[in-house]
């Protein structure tokens, strides 16, 4: 089912997003081996679970059990300084070993919903094929549920990424990968959890109702959801101007700075 609906050739089912995320670094580390001082770029404010190295890569301070210390933040997109991270990555690159890999969401959630446009992404992912660093793009958070089955082709960004993530709303964690990583050198198993099959079957059932009732495209569902919710927060800011707002998909969140006190709110 995973390899029907994402655009990868191989894919492997997991028990949370972390674990897939720990195992994009293995598959990485498996067939590159880059030397122990690589640093693995991230965004700031992003969040990769709750392992000991991804909350390493999420931010937390570096303890004896994160396996890699060497981390290099980049800014996120923000529209008065929309090249800060590009020129901070070439930064980077003149003045460091090559990357171990660029590890990277496209669409900020517990980091506080923080959005950038996909053509913030396109000189960043360049820049990394042109130095050949390995891209991981973390779409736990968003697989599934902004339109497409994975945010990066409503980007028109899935020729970038080597490794995706996903997981929450496909009902079980999965890694996806492109060819030429080797998951059996990598060694990439886990001990199965009891409810194991019945959280595949669910899986397998809520990609195919996805697909087959409509939810993904331009026209589908999701899309006609964004909408809607576009309309009722745009009437809303017009009764309070500060009100800010972020949409994408069924995803959504509203700012409210003009309520002092949150029960107001």
């Amino acid at each position: 089912a995973l390899l029907k609906h994402f655009p990868f050739p191989h894919a492997l089912p997991v028990s949370g997003g972390d674990k897939a995320n720990d195992f994009a670094l293995q598959l990485i580390q498996t067939r590159y081996n880059p030397p122990d001082d690589a640093p693995i770029v991230v965004f700031k404010h992003a969040f990769h679970g709750r392992s000991s190295a991804m909350k390493a890569l999420s931010g937390a301070p570096i303890t004896s059990l994160s396996p890699r210390v060497k981390i290099a933040s980049l800014p996120f997109y923000s529209p008065e300084h929309p090249f800060a991270a590009k020129d901070a990555l070439e930064t980077l690159m003149k003045n460091q070993t090559r990357p171990f890999c660029f590890f990277v969401e496209l669409f900020q959630g517990e980091g506080g919903f923080n959005y950038a446009p996909p053509e913030f992404f396109i000189p960043l992912f360049s820049l990394c094929r042109t130095y050949e660093i390995p891209i991981v793009v973390d779409e736990v958070h968003t697989s599934c549920r902004t339109g497409w089955p994975l945010l990066c082709q409503r980007f028109n960004l899935e020729m970038f990424p080597d490794i995706v993530t996903v997981g929450k709303a496909t009902q079980t964690a999965a890694v996806l990968f492109s060819r030429g990583y080797d998951a059996d050198k990598a060694i990439l198993s886990e001990t199965n959890p009891g409810g194991a099959e019945e959280q595949l079957q669910r899986g397998i059932h809520t990609l195919n109702t996805l697909a087959d009732e409509g939810y993904w495209g331009s026209n589908g569902k999701i899309m006609q959801l964004e909408s809607a919710l576009r309309i009722h927060f745009f009437r809303l800011k017009e009764h309070y101007p500060h009100v800010s707002y972020t949409v994408l998909g069924n995803m959504a969140a509203i700012r409210l700075p003009c309520f002092t006190k949150k029960e107001i709110a």
